[in-house]
């Protein structure tokens, strides 16, 4: 078993670093099609060129094209981490590694409860810390309960239990649905990271669960040059804006085509708000939260209480 949980982490770090490698060169390909955007359009506009002011649309639309493309690497990227992650949670459960695991279940222990101290269900080194794959407050504190006996239902013992050695024959499902689970996490606090501090450290998912050891080189998908990048563009773009003016062009052209500019950047955002609005309260993950549910639908389920 360990053995294929290794075969299966090889391959999903060959794919991260394959991924990686992509992610820089369309970065890097994505400023060289916007410096061509840039240019074609001076020189269209100094030369009055309405041929090149069309020919200009070519590397417009392909930098839309890779930003779309570079921002489907980035997913993918972050999909093969948790993938990783989720495999090295389940090597450790084969030893004494998962005692590290920072979640354990002791902010729900009761202290009237002997059952969870004399049989370490709850807190540290506890059958809640092996067991738990919980992502959401909801699940841990349903997970708690189960485990404790204080969530019990009518449902007959040995149906969890066909159910439970149903998904434990399913690896392929478990690894794909947590990981898309741990997904949802991430971006969530990628999203909190860009309303706090848009520049501070991204969340290590590696030493989530106490694991403070790096088991692999870890890869940086966003070095620091691209910062220099992000601030390089705009003042481009300013220095581009200053150099028309300063060639004599029309005045009222150039506003005029800011104007436009304005109308179809923001013209349809009422629109696509409108229809998206019952998406958009789940934020970035609500395509993670449809997965799921595509996951749980393909899969064919025997037991009846999965089915």
């Amino acid at each position: 078993m360990k053995e294929e949980l290794l075969k299966i982490k090889t391959e999903a770090e060959k794919e991260r670093i394959e991924l990686d490698k992509k992610f820089s060169f369309i970065a890097i390909l994505r400023l060289i099609v916007f410096l061509v955007a840039v240019v074609v359009i001076f020189v269209a506009l100094k030369n009055h060129s309405t041929i090149l002011l069309v020919a200009s649309l070519i590397p417009v639309i392909a930098f839309v094209v890779l930003v779309k493309f570079h921002g489907d690497l980035d997913d993918k990227i972050l999909g093969a981490k948790a993938k990783i992650n989720v495999i090295n949670r389940f090597i450790k459960r084969m030893g004494n590694d998962w005692k590290s695991f920072k979640d354990n279940g002791e902010d729900f222990m009761d202290k009237n409860s002997t059952l969870a101290y004399d049989l370490d269900l709850l807190g540290p080194s506890s059958l809640y810390q092996l067991i738990s794959v919980a992502h959401t407050d909801q699940g841990r504190e349903k997970l708690a309960k189960s485990i404790t006996l204080e969530n019990e239902t009518a449902v007959d013992p040995l149906k969890k239990y066909e159910a439970v050695m149903e998904l434990s024959e399913k690896k392929n499902f478990i690894f794909d649905f947590e990981s898309t689970s741990e997904r949802v996490v991430e971006k969530r606090q990628r999203d909190k990271m860009k309303q706090n501090d848009m520049f501070s450290e991204p969340i290590d998912d590696e030493n989530k669960n106490g694991d403070e050891e790096k088991e692999h080189k870890e890869i940086k998908t966003f070095p620091f040059w691209m910062y220099f990048l992000m601030i390089l563009v705009p003042v481009m773009n300013i220095v581009t804006i200053v150099m028309v003016l300063t060639r004599d062009l029309s005045p009222g052209r150039i506003l005029v085509t800011f104007i436009a500019g304005l109308i179809l950047t923001w013209g349809p955002q009422t629109f696509f708000e409108g229809m998206l609005e019952p998406v958009q309260k789940f934020g970035s993950v609500a395509g993670d939260y449809l997965k799921l549910l595509k996951l749980i639908g393909d899969e064919d389920f025997k037991s009846e209480i999965l089915k």
